[in-house]
């Protein structure tokens, strides 16, 4: 299903300039892996490592994601996906596996997604509507995100 939708797109719009996914998820504390969902009949919390996880849900946006200029990843996620060293570097490489532009995630151990608003207004007038290079864009929309 999802990979018609995605198809659907792609064939629709042609070429996407750029492409910014949002994913908001909770951690595991421990290893910093996201949860994918449940299990069993007490509804146990299932983790996934870090790019297993992006590999599950990127596979559908691949040549969407090939074929744009820019890709962008944003995770809405707590702190032990930065905080904890394996984890992290398997999100580094996934996002460099996956052709991403550039990722940017947090390392409050206790994230509340709502304090990011005005980053994420930020970074669309700067990167997505003025089309600065995040890496010059990202201080000022530092400045904005207070």
């Amino acid at each position: 299903m999802v990979s018609k939708i995605v198809s659907n797109l792609a064939l629709a719009s042609g070429r996407w300039e750029r492409i910014v996914f949002g994913i908001s998820d909770h951690t595991d504390n421990a290893n910093g892996d996201p949860f994918a969902g449940y299990t069993g009949r007490k509804k146990s919390y299932v983790a996934a490592p870090v790019d297993n996880f992006l590999d599950i849900l990127f596979q559908p946006w691949k040549n969407i994601i090939n074929d744009a200029a820019e890709s962008y990843l944003w995770l809405f996620c707590c702190g032990a996906i930065i905080n904890n060293q394996d984890s992290f570097s398997r999100l580094k490489a996934s996002v460099v596996c996956h052709q991403l532009s550039a990722a940017i995630a947090f390392n409050a151990p206790r994230f509340q997604p709502s304090f990011t608003a005005h980053l994420l207004l930020a970074f669309a007038e700067h990167v997505l509507i003025e089309c600065f290079p995040i890496q010059k864009a990202f201080p000022h929309m530092l400045g904005q995100s207070y």
